[in-house]
């Protein structure tokens, strides 16, 4: 059992936001494909798009830490997003910061990839 956490598992996530509602799923899975877990929700807020996405991304980490799931891939369509990711140590955007803070939740002991 042990070793199957030091697999990597990778997290797909998507949102969407409309009007005053947003939309979000993710699913994990291992290096086989195998569902891990998973989450979708319907939510009343009242987004954008791109906060939308870092919403699920955060969801995302915490359905990582809870599972004590120790390597990870992130994946997500949003290029936007993506590109911020790589690049938080030169975003100083209010969604640059929140993204850092994200990443604190992690345990320095995570590895994670953004793609």
């Amino acid at each position: 059992m042990e070793e199957a956490r030091t697999e990597v598992v990778k997290i797909n996530f998507d949102a969407a936001a409309n009007g005053r509602k947003m939309s979000f799923g993710l699913v994990a899975r291992d290096h086989d494909g195998f569902v891990l877990g998973g989450r979708a929700d319907v939510l009343d807020r009242n987004v954008q798009a791109e906060w939308a996405k870092l919403y699920v991304l955060e969801e995302s980490i915490n359905l990582a830490r809870a599972k004590n799931w120790l390597r990870l891939e992130f994946e997500s369509n949003y290029a936007s997003l993506v590109n911020r990711l790589s690049k938080t140590n030169v975003d100083f955007s209010t969604m640059g910061y929140r993204i850092r803070e994200l990443l604190k939740l992690l345990d320095p002991s995570f590895s994670f990839n953004f793609v």
